[in-house]
């Protein structure tokens, strides 16, 4: 099962930093965990980024021998309720 979620990427140009947001789809069965994520916002008011504002959470995935994290637009909570919506899945198992 997929989940489609909100990516911040953050691209370092030297003395500039540029952020975005990308729509991705993640498989639920390899998130390992999902946090709310504080600190992200600090960043985003010292690089003075409207994203400021938002609330992120962080998503640790399990890709085999690495975890990879993830920063994504939303709440913990929010993202976790996404992923248990029946109208939100794109494959069924």
């Amino acid at each position: 099962m997929l989940l489609k979620i909100k990516k911040l990427n953050i691209e370092n140009e030297g003395y500039k930093r540029r952020f975005s947001i990308q729509t991705v789809f993640i498989n639920k069965m390899n998130i390992v965990s999902v946090m709310d994520y504080k600190g992200i916002n600090e960043f985003l008011i010292r690089e003075e980024s409207s994203l400021s504002e938002k609330k992120f959470s962080l998503i640790k995935l399990n890709e085999g021998r690495e975890v990879t994290d993830i920063i994504a637009l939303g709440s913990a909570e929010e993202i976790f309720s996404d992923s248990k919506t029946e109208g939100k899945q794109l494959l069924n198992e």
